[in-house]
């Protein structure tokens, strides 16, 4: 064909009709190309549940990463779903058994996540707390636990590191926190502190110098507690602080409560120095007993003072004069501690020099003192 033929065929195309039944044809395959493709679109973003996530990940991170990234969500939400159960058995826990020191992290977690100082006061005497409770639950365990008396002293730790933190909490309270609000919160530590050390000083079967220990730095704690409320009734007047008249009954109460107990372990270990003393044998027997003779009689003397003084303090107080008797109660309170220290230290330093074999007692001899080898024993 001459290349005058073929353009006159060109010609001829460009200007006919295409047959009917092929363009049917050719349409309907069309289509049906078209629909199938949108189809397979429609279904990779489908909302049918995990399947339209699934198919996000796939188009949004390489398949690898995608299946990576779903095992860690998954890991996540089983972590999430178990971890409030983990928590409850850990805050059963006591110290040696395995979720123990979980139950301590979740409290620091909490602390961590406490961003003003009030609240972070209450959990920390709420957490010293949780630690007399575990004191209370070892106490009445397995007698045969060869490390039960390890344990008591690993909450008690416990317990006096949450009230140091309770007492450097309140010193901040006072300077920083507005007037009311730190009375406030002084007087209730002061209330529930000093129960604390009211469930204490009926711990019978705990080491007399680990309760006594706690009791001190929980007294530091109620005293300074007193000041904080003191000072605010002076800064701003008492109609000005929410802490009502019954409330500062309740603290003088229950500070009234510790010191009778400093009092009546101050007169225990006094009488089993001088059971110490008669107990003295040797060549150098009469000097040890005279000595100590001498010591323990002005010891004595001291503490008919102290109690003197604190009936004073609550014949003031019932009087009416409950400010003042607070105040006085503070340096009742701080002179029957010393008296304390150097009672226990004496009668220490006097059971090395006598140099008695003490036999073992029963912890319930020691709540009821009614014989000599429980008050000897009160000094190990």
């Amino acid at each position: 064909m001459k290349n005058k033929d073929f353009i006159n065929k060109l010609k001829e195309i460009k200007t006919g009709q295409p047959d009917s039944e092929w363009v049917k044809r050719n349409r309907d395959i069309l289509l049906y190309q078209v629909k199938a493709q949108q189809s397979s679109r429609f279904e990779m973003f489908s909302k049918d549940g995990a399947n339209y996530t699934w198919s996000v990940f796939r188009l949004l991170f390489p398949t690898s990463f995608a299946y990576r990234l779903t095992a860690v969500v998954c890991l996540m939400l089983v972590l999430i779903a178990s971890s409030s159960v983990t928590t409850t058995w850990a805050d059963r826990s006591l110290p040696g058994d395995f979720l123990y020191p979980v139950k301590l992290t979740s409290e620091r977690v909490q602390l961590a996540f406490t961003f003003d100082q009030e609240s972070e006061t209450k959990l920390q005497v709420e957490f010293a707390g949780k630690r007399l409770q575990e004191v209370e639950q070892i106490s009445l365990g397995d007698e045969s636990d060869v490390n039960k008396a390890d344990k008591i002293k690993t909450s008690l730790n416990g317990y006096k590191k949450n009230i140091q933190q309770v007492k450097n909490d309140l010193e901040k309270i006072n300077k920083e926190s507005e007037p009311g609000k730190a009375a406030e919160l002084a007087s209730l530590v002061s209330k529930q502190v000093g129960d604390y050390s009211t469930v204490l000083g009926n711990k019978a079967t705990v080491p007399t110098s680990d309760i006594n220990e706690a009791i001190l730095a929980s007294d530091q704690v109620v005293d300074k507690s007193i000041d904080v409320v003191l000072e605010k009734y002076q800064q701003v007047g008492g109609t000005s602080v929410p802490v009502s008249p019954q409330e500062l009954a309740i603290i003088f109460n229950k500070k009234a409560e510790i010191i009778s107990k400093f009092i009546e372990n101050i007169e225990v270990t006094i009488k089993a120095g001088k059971d110490l003393t008669a107990s003295a044998t040797g060549e150098n027997k009469e000097s040890v007993q005279k000595e100590a003779g001498d010591a323990l009689g002005k010891f004595l003397v001291k503490l008919e003072t102290a109690k003197n003084d604190f009936n004073k303090v609550k014949e003031t107080f019932a009087s009416g004069e409950t400010i003042t008797a607070l105040k006085d109660i503070v340096n009742i309170s701080s002179t029957v501690k010393d008296l304390q220290g150097d009672v226990y230290s004496f009668v220490q330093d006097l059971r090395n020099k006598v140099k008695v074999e003490m036999p073992e007692v029963k912890g319930e001899e020691i709540e009821t003192g009614d014989s000599k080898n429980s008050q000897l024993e009160d000094l190990k």
